[in-house]
């Protein structure tokens, strides 16, 4: 896998701002930094918001790999 940027998401949990794939491309991979965003929750004193424990997110980061085709859009739950 070859990094092709890195986007956040906004108010609605949408990437606008990640690049086209290139010609080619059958799979992607996504990784998500979930202790940042655990922890800036949780400093935001969100209720639903999992604790952190003191060595860090039980889950710091969660990968998704998945089947493409290029141009189409995806929804990743």
């Amino acid at each position: 896998y070859v990094t092709l940027g890195a986007s956040a998401t906004d108010a609605d949990g949408r990437c606008k701002d990640l690049p086209a794939l290139p010609e080619g491309t059958t799979h992607v991979r996504l990784a998500f930094d979930t202790e940042t965003y655990f922890s800036k929750k949780q400093a935001e004193a969100q209720q639903d918001a999992p604790r952190v424990r003191d060595s860090g997110a039980f889950f710091p980061e969660v990968t998704i790999a998945f089947a493409v085709v290029p141009g189409e859009h995806y929804h990743v739950p």
